[in-house]
């Protein structure tokens, strides 16, 4: 046998033993002065969670779970216990009711602060040789003449386990900071490998933070004049967390009802309302499953964050609810909206400024007001969006399909947008770009608009109940590069007596359409590219701009 394979089947043969060889963890400080406070707080069925050190139950922290005591403080303790432990579990359990009032969940947690990078470790399986060729690293597995030394780390290493070795850490960073394209060479004996993998498997659930298991219902406050001013901008509020998932069978309920009434007191008459459940500032976040119905206002907001993954969520509120936007973006990438099902009393998903790389697909939307990206540049501010994918879903029973939509007078940049494959049915404004937005009885007409350049509307099929396709651009700067491309729009009722159906309409709008066109008016609807210098004197603008 040659040397090469003799010494890759002893380094197998680790592998083999490392995996079939338990591990115990050592539990963190903070896991036992929750397990101390836990038995004191709580003796029923759920004491069981007081076994754990990672998992933490909201009814051992003595919440009433009646719908009507106040829970907030035992959903603020329970959250903190929770951060302070890696891979901390917080439950909101089946079959109960938990009235919360504003609260602001806050991190970071312990876990992202010591392994803040090397949250890639979770997807690591531990197989040994295949997955160090999956991360793409070239191990040299035998090195009689250098051996490794196992070096007690410093204290405030951030290294919680007494037997882990400097030469540890310093791979685990590697690990993550070496770009897929790029390989790393390191001379390891098998001794200090085996140590490595014993050593992930230890840290291996103390990477992720999960709010996880919203099984029970949250509540919030129905009365208006229970909520403070200060609070009138959201409900339940995540700030600074990283690696967060949020799942389960339950349900956030807003209870919006008294919000959307004609309002009489003068703090139901301010034009701010709760956000039911907001991320701020806040990365790889996951949220699942759980449904959230009946907010004052938006429903789920994820702000000037990174990293956002939405799963087989249901959003839920009545199609005459003012301002109740299901999934709201804002200065915020790295995004997929998928498989979630949104009624609404306004739009389904909203894209403000600040945002890129946006995938939404397989998405139910209605009623409601359709999939927009908008309304930006209101006050003459400035509005970036780029890199926006909506496809593969349906949209029926709503004002508008999809959507851009822009204030007159804003400065920025809109481009390279793609809505594809989006069957509508009974939708009274199938295909939008509105560049005059105004969303109260009267607004002053402005000079200057966004540019809105490079959007793809293809295989948008189905039925209209007023105008097919509608794309109203800036008088100032013409919309460019823009794609109809196999638009089969029918009506969904003949027109009432006494009026029509409206055609198509395509106001300072520069591009091509192929394909199958209906109706004919589609096909004549666009202009053919031009403009000129000065439109490329304003795209230059607008790039700089963004």
């Amino acid at each position: 046998m040659k040397p090469n394979m003799k010494y890759l089947c002893v380094f197998l043969c680790y592998v083999l033993l490392v995996l079939f060889c338990p591990v115990t963890v050592i539990p963190s400080v903070y896991g036992r002065k929750f397990h101390r406070s836990c038995k004191k707080h709580h003796n029923s069925r759920y004491s069981e969670s007081c076994k754990s050190t990672t998992i933490f139950n909201i009814l051992s922290f003595g919440a009433k779970a009646n719908g009507v005591s106040d829970d907030s403080k035992k959903l603020v303790a329970a959250w903190k216990a929770a951060c302070k432990v890696g891979g901390g579990t917080l439950q909101i359990p089946s079959d109960h009711k938990f009235l919360i009032k504003p609260v602001t969940l806050q991190g970071p947690c312990m876990a992202h602060v010591v392994f803040q990078k090397v949250a890639v470790i979770e997807n690591v399986k531990l197989i040994g040789l295949v997955n160090f060729l999956h991360l793409k690293f070239k191990l040299t597995f035998w090195n009689k003449k250098q051996s490794l030394q196992a070096i007690q780390p410093p204290s405030r290493s951030g290294l919680t386990h007494p037997t882990c070795p400097v030469v540890v850490s310093h791979f685990l960073k590697t690990v993550v900071s070496s770009s897929a394209e790029n390989f790393y060479q390191t001379d390891l004996t098998l001794s200090t490998l085996y140590f490595i993998i014993l050593y992930i498997k230890k840290i291996k659930d103390e990477i992720g933070l999960k709010f996880k298991q919203i099984d029970g219902t949250l509540l919030a406050p129905s009365k208006i004049g229970s909520w403070s001013k200060s609070n009138l901008y959201q409900w339940i509020n995540f700030k600074w967390v990283q690696n967060i998932t949020i799942q389960g069978s339950g349900a956030i309920d807003g209870q919006g009802y008294n919000w959307w009434a004609p309002m009489e007191s003068k703090q139901a008459s301010l034009d701010i309302k709760p956000t039911a459940l907001r991320f701020y500032a806040s990365e790889d976040i996951v949220v699942r499953d759980i449904t959230i119905k009946n907010s004052p206002q938006v429903h789920l907001k994820f702000d000037n964050s990174q990293g956002v993954k939405v799963n087989n969520v249901t959003v839920l509120a009545p199609g005459n609810s003012p301002n109740t936007d299901g999934i709201h973006l804002q200065n915020t990438r790295d995004v997929e909206i998928m498989h979630s099902n949104i009624e609404t009393g306004d739009d389904c998903v909203s894209i403000q400024t600040g945002c890129s790389n946006v995938h939404i697909h397989h998405i139910n939307c209605g009623p409601g007001h359709g999939i927009s990206i908008g309304g930006l540049g209101k006050d003459k501010s400035i509005a970036c969006v780029s890199d926006i994918v909506v496809e593969n879903s349906n949209i029926q029973d709503t004002l508008y399909g999809v959507r851009i939509k822009t204030w007159q007078g804003g400065l920025g940049l809109v481009k390279n947008i793609t809505f594809s494959n989006i069957q509508v049915a009974n939708v009274n404004f199938p295909i939008v770009i509105n560049q005059y937005y105004c969303d109260k009885s009267f607004c002053k007409n402005e000079t200057g608009s966004i540019a809105i350049k490079e959007v793809m509307f293809d295989k948008i099929t189905g039925s209209y109940s007023t105008q097919p396709i509608h794309l109203a651009c800036s008088k100032d700067i013409p919309c460019t590069e823009i794609n109809l491309s196999d638009i089969q729009l029918n009506p969904s009722r003949r027109p009432l007596e006494g009026s029509q159906l409206q055609q198509a309409l395509c106001y300072n709008s520069y591009g091509y359409s192929n394909g199958q066109l209906v109706p004919s008016s589609v096909n004549y609807c666009l202009k053919k590219e031009g403009g000129g210098g000065s439109v490329n004197q304003i795209s230059t603008l607008s790039n700089e701009l963004c």
